[in-house]
């Protein structure tokens, strides 16, 4: 049974406090999370609760982004989930919060790929069963998804990622724009990768329509 309390005091229950605010009904959960299995063969390690968290993670994103989002197709929401939830994002959180300096692993050798993200995933599987699927989702939005406007802002450069991307793989790019006649004005823009169409978007504007293709070529190529 599991140690059920609200000590300000304690080091766990402040930690958790100052990362997700709330405290910890049962503490023992938050213990498990913050125990590799390094530590002991004796004792409840965190894998159980990190893959468990791993999708409360990718629920409350798809969620979020869903709601965020009303305009936005599969594929864009897909790609800024997988950002979202990615190692690298991950470990950046767990580090923010400064998790392993509360973490019980083998401090040996060892490189422990990942830890940091995989103590994070774990934290929110406890609180998922301590708190509940809402009020976990409440500490998510409020807490961890403030950030989104910077990812977002990378993932929507759709310009800069395909030129960054055809530089990087040595392919020529190149943008063919066109008139299109009509009551209202509008531009067709044409994405070619070495001489291959890959992509093509009507806008209002010169600058509308060479975006739109550059996202159709992202989603496509990246």
């Amino acid at each position: 049974m599991g140690l059920f309390r609200k000590n300000p005091k304690d080091p766990i229950s402040s930690f958790i406090f100052e990362n997700f605010g709330a405290y910890p009904k049962n503490l023992t959960l938050y213990s498990t999370a913050l125990t590799h299995k390094s530590y002991s063969q004796n004792l409840p390690n965190n894998e159980r609760l990190e893959y468990l968290g791993d999708s409360v993670i990718s629920t409350i994103v798809s969620q979020y982004l869903y709601e965020k989002f009303p305009n936005e197709d599969e594929g864009f929401l897909t790609k800024l989930r997988s950002r979202i939830v990615s190692r690298e994002n991950l470990n950046e959180i767990g580090i923010n919060m400064n998790v392993l300096r509360h973490v019980q692993y083998f401090k040996g050798n060892n490189h422990y790929k990942s830890l940091e993200g995989n103590v994070f995933e774990a934290l929110i599987g406890a609180l998922f069963i301590d708190l509940g699927f809402v009020k976990t989702k409440e500490i998510m939005y409020a807490r961890v998804l403030i950030n989104i406007d910077h990812l977002q802002s990378k993932d929507t450069d759709f310009k800069s990622r395909v030129l960054v991307w055809s530089q990087k793989n040595k392919k020529k790019l190149e943008y063919k724009l066109s008139e299109i006649e009509g009551a209202e004005k509008k531009y067709l823009a044409k994405l070619f990768i070495d001489g291959k169409l890959i992509s093509e978007s009507v806008g209002n504007s010169k600058k509308q329509a060479e975006k739109g293709a550059a996202k159709s070529a992202a989603n496509r190529l990246l």
